[in-house]
Protein backbone atom coordinates (compact mmCIF):
# COMPACT_ATOMS: atom_id res chain seq x y z
CA UNK A 1 0.00 0.00 0.00
CA UNK A 2 2.93 2.33 0.69
CA UNK A 3 4.07 1.82 -2.91
CA UNK A 4 0.73 2.98 -4.30
CA UNK A 5 0.80 6.01 -2.04
CA UNK A 6 4.34 6.78 -3.16
CA UNK A 7 3.22 6.46 -6.80
CA UNK A 8 0.38 8.93 -6.26
CA UNK A 9 2.78 11.35 -4.61
CA UNK A 10 5.25 10.92 -7.51
CA UNK A 11 2.53 11.65 -10.06
CA UNK A 12 1.40 14.70 -8.13
CA UNK A 13 4.97 15.95 -7.92
CA UNK A 14 5.60 15.44 -11.65
CA UNK A 15 2.46 17.40 -12.46
CA UNK A 16 3.26 20.38 -10.25
CA UNK A 17 2.99 22.89 -13.07
CA UNK A 18 -0.47 21.69 -14.09
CA UNK A 19 -1.67 21.52 -10.53
CA UNK A 20 -0.27 24.92 -9.64
CA UNK A 21 -2.26 26.42 -12.49
CA UNK A 22 -5.51 25.01 -11.17
CA UNK A 23 -4.74 24.67 -7.45
CA UNK A 24 -5.72 21.00 -7.26
CA UNK A 25 -4.39 17.61 -6.23
CA UNK A 26 -4.06 14.28 -8.03
CA UNK A 27 -4.97 10.65 -7.47
CA UNK A 28 -4.54 7.51 -9.55
CA UNK A 29 -7.54 5.28 -10.14
CA UNK A 30 -6.52 1.66 -10.08
CA UNK A 31 -8.90 -1.26 -10.28
CA UNK A 32 -7.41 -2.96 -7.23
CA UNK A 33 -8.39 -0.17 -4.86
CA UNK A 34 -10.87 1.99 -6.74
CA UNK A 35 -12.82 2.72 -3.56
CA UNK A 36 -9.93 4.93 -2.44
CA UNK A 37 -10.35 7.16 -5.50
CA UNK A 38 -12.99 9.85 -5.42
CA UNK A 39 -13.12 11.38 -8.89
CA UNK A 40 -14.64 14.81 -9.40
CA UNK A 41 -18.42 14.79 -9.89
CA UNK A 42 -18.05 15.46 -13.63
CA UNK A 43 -15.24 12.92 -14.13
CA UNK A 44 -15.57 9.77 -16.21
CA UNK A 45 -15.47 6.75 -13.86
CA UNK A 46 -12.55 4.36 -14.12
CA UNK A 47 -13.45 0.92 -15.47
CA UNK A 48 -13.13 -1.98 -13.06
CA UNK A 49 -9.92 -3.95 -13.35
CA UNK A 50 -11.21 -7.06 -11.56
CA UNK A 51 -10.88 -9.11 -14.74
CA UNK A 52 -7.33 -7.86 -15.20
CA UNK A 53 -6.46 -8.87 -11.63
CA UNK A 54 -7.60 -12.47 -12.18
CA UNK A 55 -5.45 -13.33 -15.19
CA UNK A 56 -2.73 -12.19 -17.57
CA UNK A 57 -3.19 -8.79 -19.13
CA UNK A 58 -3.07 -8.26 -22.89
CA UNK A 59 -0.18 -6.19 -24.15
CA UNK A 60 -1.13 -2.68 -25.27
CA UNK A 61 0.03 -0.86 -28.36
CA UNK A 62 3.72 -0.73 -29.00
CA UNK A 63 5.74 2.47 -28.89
CA UNK A 64 4.79 4.29 -32.03
CA UNK A 65 4.61 8.05 -32.23
CA UNK A 66 6.91 10.74 -30.99
CA UNK A 67 5.78 12.64 -27.93
CA UNK A 68 6.37 16.36 -27.47
CA UNK A 69 9.00 15.48 -24.86
CA UNK A 70 11.08 13.74 -27.54
CA UNK A 71 10.42 10.12 -26.44
CA UNK A 72 8.02 7.60 -27.86
CA UNK A 73 4.33 7.48 -26.93
CA UNK A 74 1.42 5.06 -27.24
CA UNK A 75 -1.40 6.36 -29.49
CA UNK A 76 -4.48 5.12 -27.57
CA UNK A 77 -3.55 3.13 -24.47
CA UNK A 78 -6.29 0.98 -22.92
CA UNK A 79 -6.80 1.16 -19.16
CA UNK A 80 -5.76 -2.11 -17.51
CA UNK A 81 -3.40 -3.30 -20.26
CA UNK A 82 0.33 -3.68 -19.72
CA UNK A 83 2.76 -0.81 -20.18
CA UNK A 84 6.49 -0.33 -19.72
CA UNK A 85 8.00 2.11 -17.26
CA UNK A 86 8.47 5.46 -19.00
CA UNK A 87 5.80 4.96 -21.67
CA UNK A 88 3.53 7.93 -22.22
CA UNK A 89 0.17 8.35 -23.88
CA UNK A 90 0.03 10.38 -27.11
CA UNK A 91 -3.39 11.71 -26.10
CA UNK A 92 -3.66 15.49 -26.04
CA UNK A 93 -6.41 16.54 -23.64
CA UNK A 94 -6.76 18.88 -20.69
CA UNK A 95 -6.22 16.70 -17.62
CA UNK A 96 -8.44 19.04 -15.61
CA UNK A 97 -11.39 18.24 -17.92
CA UNK A 98 -10.92 14.50 -18.49
CA UNK A 99 -8.91 11.87 -16.63
CA UNK A 100 -5.52 11.17 -18.21
CA UNK A 101 -4.32 7.67 -19.10
CA UNK A 102 -0.88 7.13 -17.52
CA UNK A 103 1.49 4.20 -17.11
CA UNK A 104 1.54 3.07 -13.47
CA UNK A 105 5.17 1.94 -13.15
CA UNK A 106 4.42 0.00 -9.96
CA UNK A 107 1.64 -2.12 -11.47
CA UNK A 108 2.96 -2.09 -15.03
CA UNK A 109 -0.48 -1.17 -16.40
CA UNK A 110 -2.23 1.84 -17.88
CA UNK A 111 -4.45 3.59 -15.30
CA UNK A 112 -6.59 6.72 -15.10
CA UNK A 113 -5.15 9.78 -13.38
CA UNK A 114 -7.71 12.25 -12.05
CA UNK A 115 -6.40 15.77 -11.58
CA UNK A 116 -8.32 17.69 -8.99
CA UNK A 117 -8.48 21.00 -10.80
CA UNK A 118 -11.02 23.24 -12.49
CA UNK A 119 -11.78 22.56 -16.15
CA UNK A 120 -11.21 26.01 -17.65
CA UNK A 121 -13.62 27.55 -20.16
CA UNK A 122 -12.34 28.17 -23.69
CA UNK A 123 -12.48 31.73 -25.13
CA UNK A 124 -14.75 31.94 -28.17
CA UNK A 125 -15.43 35.32 -29.74
CA UNK A 126 -16.93 37.52 -27.01
CA UNK A 127 -18.03 34.48 -24.98
CA UNK A 128 -16.61 31.19 -23.70
CA UNK A 129 -17.21 27.48 -24.29
CA UNK A 130 -17.20 24.69 -21.71
CA UNK A 131 -13.72 23.19 -21.36
CA UNK A 132 -14.72 19.99 -23.16
CA UNK A 133 -15.66 21.82 -26.38
CA UNK A 134 -13.72 23.85 -28.93
CA UNK A 135 -14.47 27.19 -30.56
CA UNK A 136 -15.49 27.26 -34.21
CA UNK A 137 -15.51 30.63 -35.98
CA UNK A 138 -17.51 30.88 -39.20
CA UNK A 139 -16.44 33.55 -41.67
CA UNK A 140 -19.45 35.16 -43.36
CA UNK A 141 -18.17 34.73 -46.90
CA UNK A 142 -19.36 38.26 -47.70
CA UNK A 143 -17.04 41.27 -47.75
CA UNK A 144 -17.63 43.19 -44.53
CA UNK A 145 -19.79 40.40 -43.08
CA UNK A 146 -19.48 39.45 -39.43
CA UNK A 147 -17.81 36.29 -38.20
CA UNK A 148 -20.01 34.10 -36.00
CA UNK A 149 -18.75 31.87 -33.20
CA UNK A 150 -20.06 28.56 -31.86
CA UNK A 151 -19.06 26.07 -29.19
CA UNK A 152 -18.72 22.65 -30.79
CA UNK A 153 -18.25 19.15 -29.39
CA UNK A 154 -15.06 17.43 -30.51
CA UNK A 155 -15.64 14.92 -33.32
CA UNK A 156 -15.67 11.34 -31.91
CA UNK A 157 -12.23 10.67 -33.44
CA UNK A 158 -10.88 13.65 -31.48
CA UNK A 159 -12.39 12.80 -28.09
CA UNK A 160 -8.87 12.45 -26.68
CA UNK A 161 -6.93 14.42 -29.33
CA UNK A 162 -7.74 18.09 -28.79
CA UNK A 163 -5.58 19.35 -31.69
CA UNK A 164 -6.05 21.39 -34.85
CA UNK A 165 -4.90 18.48 -36.99
CA UNK A 166 -7.55 16.14 -35.57
CA UNK A 167 -10.41 18.66 -35.61
CA UNK A 168 -9.70 19.78 -39.16
CA UNK A 169 -9.32 16.18 -40.40
CA UNK A 170 -12.53 14.97 -38.74
CA UNK A 171 -14.75 18.07 -38.63
CA UNK A 172 -16.77 19.80 -41.36
CA UNK A 173 -14.99 20.00 -44.75
CA UNK A 174 -15.41 23.80 -44.85
CA UNK A 175 -13.22 23.94 -41.73
CA UNK A 176 -10.30 22.10 -43.35
CA UNK A 177 -10.11 23.58 -46.87
CA UNK A 178 -8.28 26.84 -47.52
CA UNK A 179 -8.87 29.63 -46.52
CA UNK A 180 -9.91 27.86 -43.29
CA UNK A 181 -7.39 28.00 -40.48
CA UNK A 182 -6.81 26.69 -36.99
CA UNK A 183 -4.79 28.03 -34.08
CA UNK A 184 -3.97 26.18 -30.87
CA UNK A 185 -3.89 28.41 -27.80
CA UNK A 186 -3.09 26.86 -24.42
CA UNK A 187 -3.59 23.40 -25.91
CA UNK A 188 -7.03 24.17 -27.36
CA UNK A 189 -7.89 24.55 -31.05
CA UNK A 190 -9.87 27.47 -32.42
CA UNK A 191 -11.00 26.71 -35.96
CA UNK A 192 -11.95 29.42 -38.44
CA UNK A 193 -14.06 27.89 -41.21
CA UNK A 194 -14.29 29.20 -44.76
CA UNK A 195 -17.33 31.30 -45.64
CA UNK A 196 -20.44 29.58 -46.96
Amino acid sequence: MKTRHALAVAFATSLTAALAACGGTASVADGADSSAVTPPADATPAPSASAADSGPLPADASLADSSPEGGACVPSPTVGTRCANGQKSCEKIDGCCLPQVVCDATKGTWELLYLRCLCQDVPCGKSTCPGTQYCQAQASGVDGGATTYACVDYPPACARQWTCACVQANGPARCAALPASCVETNGRPTVTCAGQ
